[in-house]
């Protein structure tokens, strides 16, 4: 009849639980989601979540109208995109390395030398526009970096990475993340894609993604397709990818509510419904 699925995200994010409910075709539109949803809440309040947030809902779509009728609201806008390799020209990825960076790939672990200041340069993802999504992008430290890498591993998840580093500070100026997971064997999952503060305006971004793109068909030919996810608002990246063979194919909208207030709006309903 009904399945739902919670995340409850850790860190800075702890006051968030990202929350996904699916309803079989055949029972929609008979109040099955929003039961569950209400079953949810208390269950969520004793995890100490105050927030219940949904992603990747088709705008305007079945589950995003659903969403908004019982009293989530449109959090953040997200572009959709893939792209296919073979449907792009290599030469798309030539794109020169800046003068004064050097360039540097990894699998699995970020090398030892460049661990730290990948990680402050991975906390940037700060700055990134969020809409009114309550989720908070961790501040990353070189165990943070190391337990989450090691994450990854034991859930047979293949990262790789693109830095590019000053040659002046030997510091990481700008990163890119990929992710090749067991059960999509065709697929790699873009990740994120930062530049740290003062390095930006130099091409960097565009950069480290395009050799990504790059050693991903050179290194790993059974990959065919890359997905990736773009805050709508966030034009400048999806320019980049644009630019790098990357195609819009949808829009969704996150959406969010905090728990006292869906409650009250129930217990509203409730009573104008007894009066």
């Amino acid at each position: 009849m009904a399945t739902a699925g919670v995340y409850l995200l850790p860190g800075e994010s702890d006051q968030v639980a990202l929350t996904s409910i699916t309803v079989a075709p055949d029972r929609r539109r008979a109040g099955v989601g929003t039961a569950v949803l209400h079953l949810l809440l208390p269950l969520l309040e004793a995890r100490g979540r105050t927030v219940v947030e949904g992603w990747d809902l088709e705008v305007d779509g079945p589950g995003h109208r659903w969403a908004t009728a019982v009293g989530l609201r449109t959090a953040k806008p997200m572009v959709v995109q893939w792209l296919h390799l073979a449907d792009v020209d290599p030469a798309t990825w030539d794109v020169l390395v800046p003068a004064g960076y050097r360039v540097v790939d990894f699998s699995g672990a970020v090398p030892d030398e460049l661990v730290d200041s990948f990680a402050r340069t991975l906390t940037a993802m700060r700055d990134a526009p969020i809409g009114e999504s309550r989720l908070v992008f961790p501040v990353w430290t070189v165990d943070r970096v190391r337990e989450a890498e090691a994450e990854l591993r034991a859930s047979g998840i293949g990262r790789r990475g693109v830095l590019a580093v000053n040659e002046l500070t030997n510091e990481v100026a700008a990163l890119t993340l990929l992710d090749l997971y067991p059960t999509l064997p065709t697929w790699g999952v873009q990740r994120d894609t930062v530049v740290s503060p003062s390095e930006r305006g130099r091409g960097l971004g565009l950069c480290v993604k395009a050799r990504m793109l790059r050693r991903l068909r050179e290194q790993r030919p059974e990959i065919d397709r890359v997905h990736t996810g773009t805050g709508g608002d966030n034009e400048h990246m999806i320019r980049i990818n644009h630019r790098l063979g990357y195609r819009t194919t949808r829009v969704s909208a996150g959406v969010n509510a905090k728990i006292s207030e869906l409650r009250d709006r129930r217990a509203g309903a409730a009573g104008r419904e007894s009066d």
